[in-house]
């Protein structure tokens, strides 16, 4: 009688509660799998959105190899080596596609787009010659042959050994020259 008592106490599996019991199980386990999803697209988002705070800069490509698809590559003009050029910066290779030079541009400068991701040591497009200049120290070498004068600095922690900053007449920075060698 007490088997029987215990038994009627627990509902079948057909009751109602038995079937509360399983949908539970489900909304908990659909719940579940709901917030992964969220979580995933959370993540996939956010890293979309880093990359385009981001992009990726190309001055990461120094001593790596990469086959630059859909910019134009060509032949160097003077010495050996491919050039690739994108539409807001450019490289020189090797022939094995190991990048030995990056160029930024800003808008407008040698007919390339402005390049718009972070700018190595933190510059920025609108700094002049001496607002570089307080904000890096002086220059190692300073070249005028060209016109307006290009700033060089060398480095050994990042992963370019020098930078070339380049100005226009207004003393405007315009391009950026990233190096693996000092």
């Amino acid at each position: 009688m007490l088997n029987q008592t215990v038994r009627s106490a627990q509902a079948p599996p057909d009751s109602v509660a038995g079937r509360r019991r399983r949908l539970g199980l489900w909304q908990v386990l659909g719940l579940l799998v709901v917030l992964a999803d969220l979580v995933l697209v959370a993540h996939v988002v956010g890293a979309g959105m880093s990359k385009a705070d981001d992009i990726v800069s190309p001055v990461s490509y120094l001593g790596a190899t990469f086959d630059q698809t859909g910019c134009g590559t060509g032949p160097l003009g003077v010495g050996q080596g491919i050039v690739v050029s994108c539409a807001a910066w450019s490289a020189v290779t090797d022939f094995d596609h190991t990048a030995k030079v990056v160029s930024l541009y800003a808008g407008g400068a040698a007919g390339f787009d402005e390049f718009r991701g972070r700018l190595p040591q933190s510059l920025s497009w609108r700094e002049t010659l001496p607002q570089v200049t307080g904000a890096l120290g002086q220059p190692r070498q300073i070249m005028t042959a060209y016109g307006p004068p290009v700033l060089v600095y060398m480095y050994s922690g990042p992963s370019y050994g020098s930078l070339e900053l380049q100005f226009d007449n207004f003393d405007r920075l315009i391009r950026i020259n990233a190096a693996l060698w000092h």
